[in-house]
């Protein structure tokens, strides 16, 4: 997701992704209020918020960190 501010960062981010990882990805900004990142974005910071499509066991637990 992201805003009109941060399509720069995001354009950045898709970059990377294209060059580094094999899924893909999709710019959705349906539940524009309910991400994490929209307080920073209210706030006029820059911020895009990565979520995968998939079930992660992980979401939302003591474990949901980068590294997984």
């Amino acid at each position: 997701m992201d805003n009109y501010n941060s399509y720069e960062l995001r354009y950045r981010a898709e970059a990377l992704a294209d060059y580094y990882s094999v899924p893909k990805y999709v710019n959705v900004n349906i539940y524009d209020k309910q991400s994490d990142r929209y307080l920073y974005f209210s706030n006029d910071s820059c911020a895009i918020f990565f979520i995968s499509y998939a079930l992660d066991p992980n979401y939302h637990s003591l474990n949901d960190v980068a590294a997984n």
